[in-house]
């Protein structure tokens, strides 16, 4: 994730299975009395190409029960979820003498403990990657689609363009789409409520982890009194500090804070600088310099020439311990959210990029006008890269800066459908 988010992609063309996934949805989808969508899963290949799966999955069901049963909590949590699941109608027990299907698909399950989540404490991951007995599995023979809601990137940029922020989360999104009943026994599960029960069959009626009869609940805002309409009909929580796409948000101050949580010890090894690198979640790049100084630690780490668990030599370490040491004080920061004026008669994008010779890098500021003359900057985004281990010359590693400014800026301007030309000074 964390390189993933250090790139800088322009957007690119639709494939053709995106596109013929995006037709077949169109010619294929409808929607039921209550207006939830129903689709069809878009396949490569004919189910009946599908080996026999439900062996198993039962042994997957067996193993567990041996988890679940050493762990009471657990069981709780999982007992429920499936209950739930089956009292909301998102599954239909499989009666054996009723069942008329020519082809099934059975998927194994487990689940994944969330305990710092306030809703859903446990997810129960269905598995369509499971292979079956000729190696072939449901999510072998669908096609894959494309990303149909925007990138990260853009979400939050445009999350900072207006004075005003609501949050919400859609409440059980995927299971509110149904699948078309001819599809249904491509997703069965088995479960049995204790390990000497029978073995029940349930086929899943909703896609498994819209518009159409979805719930938002969790509510946010950055100005509480808009909350006023919508009290009564909705659960408004408006927390103190709440979680954005994977970014901290104090809504009453409207600012986004840093919590990651750094251990400090008296060794570290090379796997341990990447995990806690990785940790560093920041699309926007408002901790840039931070982020800088840590991918230039780790590029510096390769020159050692040592394995990922060995410890690191002792200048390294202390090194290290006083960046983590340092990176502690992140937690102080406060960066406002909204990046342009209320009223602003005036708004312009303005780019910067430098380098030197460990790293270069690219920021971008929004400048907008107030009806007095007032001018307020606000920082857009910024993203850094280690320049290479092979000498570089300082001129081409300022032209590869202002690259990644030319490909920052089209980004930003893009996702805040800007009209008025940036100014782009490159140093």
């Amino acid at each position: 994730m964390f390189w993933e988010l250090e790139n800088v992609e322009v957007e690119k063309p639709k494939n053709e299975e995106a596109i013929f996934c995006e037709d077949h949805f169109l010619k294929t989808h409808s929607r039921d009395e209550e207006g939830r969508y129903v689709v069809k899963m878009p396949l490569k290949n004919e189910p009946n190409c599908l080996g026999e799966s439900r062996d198993i999955a039962l042994k997957r069901l067996n193993a567990l029960w041996t988890r679940l049963i050493r762990d009471p909590q657990y069981l709780k949590l999982y007992r429920d979820f499936i209950h739930e699941y089956d009292q909301l109608g998102h599954m239909k027990e499989v009666v054996a003498e009723h069942d008329n299907s020519e082809v099934a698909y059975y998927m194994p399950h487990h689940g994944v403990l969330r305990p710092e989540k306030s809703t859903t404490k446990l997810r129960v991951v269905f598995n369509a990657t499971n292979p079956t007995s000729n190696g072939l599995s449901l999510n072998s023979i669908q096609y894959n689609g494309g990303l149909v809601q925007n990138d990260l990137f853009t979400i939050m940029i445009k999350f900072r363009e207006h004075p005003y922020a609501f949050t919400a989360d859609v409440k059980m999104m995927y299971r509110m789409i149904l699948i078309h009943e001819s599809q249904q026994p491509l997703l069965r599960i088995l479960w049995k409520e204790s390990p000497e029960d029978p073995v029940k069959t349930f086929e899943m009626k909703t896609v498994t982890y819209g518009t159409g009869g979805i719930e938002l609940h969790k509510w946010g805002s950055s100005h509480p009194e808009l909350a006023s309409n919508i009290l009564g009909d909705y659960e408004f929580e408006n927390p103190i500090e709440t979680k954005t796409l994977g970014v901290s948000w104090k809504s009453q101050e409207d600012c986004f804070i840093f919590k990651i949580a750094v251990e400090l010890k008296d060794s570290y090894t090379k796997r341990c600088v990447l995990s806690t690198i990785a940790r560093l979640f920041d699309p926007l790049g408002l901790l840039g310099p931070v982020v800088a100084r840590a991918k230039i630690f780790m590029q510096s780490l390769w020159s050692l020439k040592i394995d990922w668990i060995d410890e690191l030599p002792s200048e390294r370490a202390k090194e290290w311990h006083r960046f983590l040491e340092d990176f502690n004080s992140v937690r102080s920061i406060c960066i406002g959210r909204c990046i342009v004026h209320p009223q602003a008669t005036r708004v312009e994008l303005h780019g910067f990029a430098d380098a030197s010779e460990k790293c270069y890098g690219a920021v971008i500021y929004c400048s907008s006008q107030s009806p007095d003359g007032a001018t307020t900057v606000k920082l857009v985004t910024s993203k850094s890269r280690v320049a290479p281990v092979k000498s570089v010359t300082m001129p081409r590693l300022e032209l590869c800066a202002a690259v990644l400014l030319a490909k920052l800026m089209k980004r930003v301007e893009t996702a805040l459908q800007m009209k008025t030309p940036p100014r782009v000074p490159v140093e």
